[in-house]
Parts: C-alpha cells; sequence; structure tokens
C-alpha cells in the first residue's frame, strides 16, 4: 500500500452514486479516492485516521452553465431585454477588466465549493486562468452571427482563435451556438459538424419562438440594433425545436441551457434524439428575469439528464450553486437526493466530467467538501448540506 494513503472518517458520507454511509471512511491515495468503506480492512491498521466528527462528506459541485468573464452590474437586468442588452455590453470590456473579473469569479467558485464548470465565452480569454485554477473545465466559445454572407469570415475568426489556445486533459475548448436564434443555419451545421461537445442556450423565452416561426419579436429588435440582422433571411417559420433538429447533426455530449418555453409535443420531439439530452437550469434567475421556470419533474419523467448553473453574475449576485439546489428543494419540490445529484453527478456527466469528479468513487479526484460540527440531533445528512447556517469546506 502507498505511503500517501490518508484515512477520513465521518458521520455521514454522501457518495451520490448510492446510498449515504453512515459512520463511515473514505481512503484517498495520490489524491484520488481508493476506496469508501463503512469498516477499515486489516491493511490499514497502521494508518493514522482523521476523525472528522460529526460531519458529512460528499462530492464538490459542477457549474454546467456560467459566464466567468461577466461581472456583477450596478444595476441588475429585471427582464430579458435588460439582460440580453447588458450581456452585449459586458462581453465587449477591455480585456484587462475581463481577465480580472474572471479571475475574482474562478476564485468565488471554488470558494463555493465548485470543481468544475461549462463556462461560457465569448473569446476564450477564460482558458488560460482556468488552465492555472484547480477546475475542470469546459470553455464553450460561443459564435454569435446572423448575417449568412459572413459564415466563412466568423468561422475563420473563431477558428484563428481556437488555434491559439491552450488545451490540457482537465480544461478543454469548444465552439458553441450561442443561441438558434442568433445563429444563421449554415453557421450552425459547420458547428455541429466540428464539435463532440455543444452547450447552447435554447428556449430562455418565447422570443426565439417568435422570431424563428414569425420573424418578429424582441431578437429580432435585437438583432436589429447590434447591426447584425440579415435581411435577406428566411423566416423557417418552424419551431425552436424542429428548426434545431433539421440543423442538428447529434454530437456526443448536448447541453440545452433553460429549456424554459417548451410544449409537450416538443419535448416527445427532443427525446427522438439519437444522443442524450442534458438539460442546465438556473433557478433563481427564472424569478430574477420573471420568466416561466422549465417543469423540471415532466423532464424528469421525460428521461432527461437535469444538471444546474448559475448563469452570470449579471443576473445572479452570487455563483454559488448551493443556492441554486435550495431553490430547486424550497420552490420546485425536487428532493434533496435528486437536487445534489443535479448539482454534482449529473452535472458531470452533463460536460463529460464523469471520470474525474461528480461522485465519490475509486479513481475520481479526492478533492471533495465537507461540512464539520453538524448538530447531534440531525440524522439526516442532506439537511445539513441544504441548510446555508452550515459552512461548507474543502476536506482536501
Amino acid at each position: 500500500m502507498a505511503n500517501d494513503i490518508k484515512i477520513y472518517k465521518s458521520r455521514w458520507i454522501v457518495p451520490v452514486s448510492k446510498h449515504p454511509l453512515k459512520d463511515s471512511y473514505i481512503i484517498v491515495s495520490e489524491d484520488k479516492i481508493h476506496s469508501v468503506v463503512t469498516e477499515l480492512q486489516e491493511e490499514y491498521k497502521d494508518y493514522e485516521v482523521v476523525d472528522l466528527g460529526n460531519s458529512v462528506v460528499f462530492p464538490a459541485f459542477v457549474n454546467t452553465h456560467i459566464h466567468l468573464e461577466h461581472s456583477s452590474p450596478v444595476f441588475v437586468p429585471t427582464n430579458f431585454k435588460e439582460y440580453l442588452f447588458k450581456c452585449y455590453e459586458e462581453e465587449r470590456e477591455p480585456d484587462d477588466i475581463r481577465k480580472n473579473t474572471i479571475n475574482e469569479n474562478i476564485k468565488d467558485v471554488l470558494g463555493y465549493g465548485t470543481i468544475a464548470v461549462a463556462d461560457f465565452s465569448s473569446d476564450g480569454i477564460s482558458v488560460n486562468p482556468l488552465i492555472e485554477s484547480e477546475l475542470f473545465a469546459r470553455v464553450f466559445i460561443e459564435i454569435k452571427g446572423f448575417r449568412r454572407l459572413q459564415k466563412d469570415f466568423i468561422l475563420k475568426r473563431y477558428k484563428d482563435i481556437i488555434d491559439f489556445l491552450p488545451v490540457s486533459k482537465k480544461v478543454t475548448c469548444h465552439f458553441t451556438p450561442s443561441s438558434l436564434a442568433l445563429t444563421n443555419e449554415e453557421l450552425l451545421r459547420a458547428i455541429f459538424y466540428r464539435e463532440k461537445h455543444i452547450a447552447m442556450h435554447f428556449g430562455f423565452e418565447e422570443c426565439e419562438r417568435q422570431l424563428l416561426l414569425n420573424c418578429n419579436g424582441l431578437l429580432k429588435q435585437y438583432l436589429l440594433s447590434v447591426e447584425d440582422y440579415d435581411f435577406d433571411w428566411k423566416c423557417p417559420g418552424k419551431s425552436p425545436v424542429n428548426y434545431m433538429m433539421e440543423n442538428m447533426l447529434y454530437t456526443k455530449h448536448n447541453l440545452l441551457v433553460h429549456c424554459c418555453d417548451l410544449t409537450e409535443e416538443e419535448i416527445e420531439r427532443l427525446k427522438e434524439l439519437p444522443e442524450k439530452i442534458n438539460i442546465s437550469i438556473a433557478p433563481r434567475v427564472y424569478d430574477s428575469l420573471s420568466i416561466k421556470p422549465p417543469d423540471i419533474h415532466k423532464l424528469i419523467e421525460n428521461g432527461f439528464n437535469i444538471c444546474l448553473g448559475t448563469e452570470s453574475r449579471v443576473v445572479n449576485n452570487d455563483l454559488d450553486l448551493r443556492n441554486e439546489m435550495i431553490r430547486c428543494v424550497t420552490k420546485f419540490k425536487v428532493s434533496y437526493d435528486n437536487a445534489l445529484k443535479f448539482a454534482t453527478l449529473n452535472g458531470a456527466y452533463a460536460i463529460g466530467f464523469h471520470r474525474e469528479v461528480g461522485s465519490l468513487e475509486p479513481g475520481k479526484v479526492a478533492k471533495c467538501l465537507v461540512i464539520k460540527n453538524i448538530d447531534e440531533e440531525i440524522d439526516d445528512p442532506y439537511k445539513p448540506i441544504f441548510n446555508p447556517d452550515y459552512k461548507i469546506e474543502w476536506l482536501l
């Protein structure tokens, strides 16, 4: 047995991949989880055991929708229109300001107990800071371009960006459409052809449907105002789901963000896709922007993998995924175990880091979370996790 073995005993260990274990041990070797057991075998008798007392150990969080380059505005948007234009402004801030914001936000998400993120970036500026951090990350470079004749120019511009970005095993870069309604058909197909990881805003608000069905509404006004509308564009006259399915090449990891504006018929259509669909929700944002939230229980019943994100500081005053979990329980009546799974293992599967993080299983990264000094009368390991009065700490 290796000399660097570390053994921790906890009142509760919540692996997420299986039921919580009481009075159990987590054994760590070379920064990886060796095992999680209820009894120590003879081979461990000579190792020191760190007794964490009345505590609960559980996996670190996976934030599947974050905009690290966005800062908190003086005036927080209260509707989708204000949100759109504020994001547009944030992405045009000078590089030095955005880099400072990214570093601050990375520090914050680590402080909140996050181990992996899907960062939606305008130009990949977050890649270097992420590589230097402890986070696992998929950086989705959002491609926007509604005018068909600019497709080749746009692709070349972003290809030149991504070709010079460093990558590592824990931080990878991908092209992605920002949303169906902000990206022309030819550009959509080119992106889907290239990538095996796709993550895009989808069905956030009914204006996407209005544009694709009737060529009107808020998104048309937005495109006109930022001088990106194509006057030669022919309205497809299709719902967002049908439009996507006609232009999608079914990448391996498909992450749709929000999915608030979905009909029952469209849910059935999405189930026809040959690859699994992951849906990232941001519960607090829907209240902030007065948007009808997705029907989480219906999405679960229909087999979609639900995960969580914090969206952007433009509309959320923090990047704490724990608050999203709590909102799932208090507002949407999701069970404790499901809400925690949304924030950990489901998220890891959604962005393709399920072999590294998301649950406490042998071979996965040992960097996990602990809550200490739990009240003796509490005999449910989930209660302190969902009680913000209890402080979350890194175990390692």
